[in-house]
């Protein structure tokens, strides 16, 4: 009984993790079609095939207000929006060897500074790719769930000596 209880929360575990990544996955690079429109896609342009049409990317020089400022003219669409919060999300890899290098410097009194002179939270996720990051403004696009709900499914006949599990997002 012990390893059946073990093995149920380890298979519960594994769910809740894939379905969050995969809504981080859609949160990115969704394609409209089979998933939510990602904030790497254009929301007005779709291609023949339903899926929506990638933004173009924007090379950033410097984590520095004129290093940024390609990148913060995009979002700013037009001076139409504040520039507040700005998100940099990118692979853990590259936050740890790029971002908090160019971000963080040493005070002569021991501790560490920010040196972006711009709002920025970085966030680090593994569906990221390698070399790249994804800049976003708080509050312009968000989504979300509010729960993950897994369930056994007992009223299943046709399998026998399985467990059927059924995972929800809300």
């Amino acid at each position: 009984d012990l390893e059946i209880g073990y093995v149920d929360k380890y298979v519960r575990a594994v769910l809740n993790k894939v379905m969050q990544n995969g809504i981080a996955n859609g949160f990115l690079y969704g394609d409209g079609k089979t998933a939510p429109t990602g904030i790497t896609k254009q929301i007005s342009a779709v291609e023949p095939d339903g899926t929506h049409t990638a933004k173009v990317a924007v090379s950033v020089t410097k984590l520095s207000p004129a290093g940024l400022k390609a990148a913060l003219k995009v979002l700013v669409h037009s001076g139409k929006r504040k520039v507040g919060t700005v998100y940099l999300i990118c692979n853990p890899m590259d936050e740890v060897e790029y971002v908090n290098p160019a971000l963080y410097g040493d005070t002569t009194s021991g501790g560490f500074v920010n040196k972006a002179g711009v709002p920025l939270t970085v966030i680090s996720n593994t569906n990221v790719a390698a070399g790249t990051a994804i800049l976003t403004l708080a509050g312009v696009y968000t989504m979300g769930f509010s729960g993950v709900n897994i369930m056994d499914y007992k009223e299943t006949k046709a399998l026998e000596d399985a467990d059927v599990m059924i995972g929800k997002l809300y």
